[in-house]
């Protein structure tokens, strides 16, 4: 039976537009895959380390057939990062890298173990994954039952044209950026936080 996978892909070294275009063509080219929606390219601050230059973010679907796991298609994510040059280490945890590929959702799959953990444990904190998910998925239900709709109304964020910012105090963020807007230009204002969403 086919399921619907999610990927995010990334970076922010290098020629990003580039390795986006081709991690997308190499992901087409892998066995058991077809890549069937892909949302459009946003710039977005760095989370964690802040001293780094702005990624490059987005999120495709992939129709995964029947034989495929989501253990593979992780391995496979894991050989293209290593083609771009992307060496993952606990100490560049956050860090500048030229590609990172995540494996978000795997259908309703769920698993938890020392190399794989579905749904991505961080995805639901994340606007930079959240936005351009819903974007290509605005229906999405995850495992445990929640929207993510309901998941986006729980982050602080603004969304500026093809740009994405979030931060860890955000409330004075948003509330400074109000009435700023160029004309013509979206900005789109975040909520307070819930649940365990810091």
């Amino acid at each position: 039976m086919s399921q619907m996978a999610y990927i995010g892909l990334g970076g922010n070294q290098g020629a990003v537009d580039r390795a986006l275009a081709l991690a997308r063509e190499a992901l087409s080219a892998l066995q058991g895959i077809r890549v069937q929606r892909v949302s459009r390219v946003y710039r977005t601050n760095p989370q964690g380390l802040q001293e780094q230059p702005f990624f490059f973010n987005q999120v495709a679907a992939l129709l995964c057939d029947g034989n495929m796991r989501p253990e593979l298609l992780m391995d496979g994510l894991l050989d293209l990062e290593a083609y771009f040059g992307r060496v993952r280490s606990e100490g560049q945890k956050n860090g500048p890298r030229p590609l990172d590929l995540d494996l978000l959702l795997f259908g309703r799959e769920e698993r938890n173990t020392t190399s794989l953990v579905l749904p991505h444990p961080r995805m639901r904190e994340r606007a930079f994954v959240l936005v351009p998910l819903a974007e290509i998925a605005p229906d999405l239900i995850f495992p445990d039952g929640q929207s993510i709709a309901s998941a986006l109304a729980g982050l602080h964020y603004t969304v500026r044209g093809n740009g994405i910012f979030q931060e860890s105090f955000p409330s004075e963020i948003c509330q400074s950026s109000r009435g700023k807007g160029d004309s013509g230009t979206e900005a789109r204002l975040c909520r307070r936080p819930r649940g365990n969403i810091a």
